[in-house]
């Protein structure tokens, strides 16, 4: 008798009551540059990739922002080097323990231009738990690379 007054009783509970929604991580990274200058003899090319890894199989979106935290589009280029999308956000798929490498690139138009940089933030999320860094490279048009910096993610929750 006690077990079904139990039941009911848990039944009739507001939604999430008994089972707690997964809340969203995550990742802050307050600086990306991309981009180029062709001109001048500070030449230059600016590269920024995402470098996200999951212990579990996860979807995962990154939202790139510019310096007054308007969306930003940029081109998402894949591992090989091919563009999976030119949009203010992308969303991949991670498998266990598997690394996935997302680099921001200009559009095609402005990949054009003689001076075309581009600088602001980004943030990886994901309901699962993210190891992410990103890898910011300056190198000269010949691709000699003058600096190279990695950082890990600052990370936060929302649900």
């Amino acid at each position: 008798m006690r077990l079904a007054v139990i039941v009911v009783l848990s039944l009739m509970l507001p939604a999430g009551v008994l089972a707690t929604e997964p809340e969203e991580q995550v990742n802050y990274f307050p600086t990306v540059m991309f981009g180029h200058i062709l001109e001048g003899s500070d030449a230059s090319r600016y590269a920024t990739t995402l470098i996200v890894r999951s212990r579990k199989a996860t979807r995962a979106h990154i939202d790139v922002f510019n310096e007054q935290s308007e969306p930003m589009t940029a081109s998402f280029v894949d591992q090989a080097g091919s563009i999976a999308a030119t949009t203010t956000s992308f969303t991949f798929v991670l498998e266990p323990n598997r690394s996935v490498q997302v680099k921001l690139a200009l559009t095609a138009e402005e990949e054009s231009e003689a001076i075309a940089v581009k600088t602001g933030w980004a943030t990886v999320s994901s309901l699962e738990t993210l190891d992410a860094s990103i890898l910011i490279l300056v190198a000269t048009p010949e691709g000699r690379v003058l600096t190279r910096q990695v950082y890990s993610a600052q990370r936060s929750m929302r649900s």
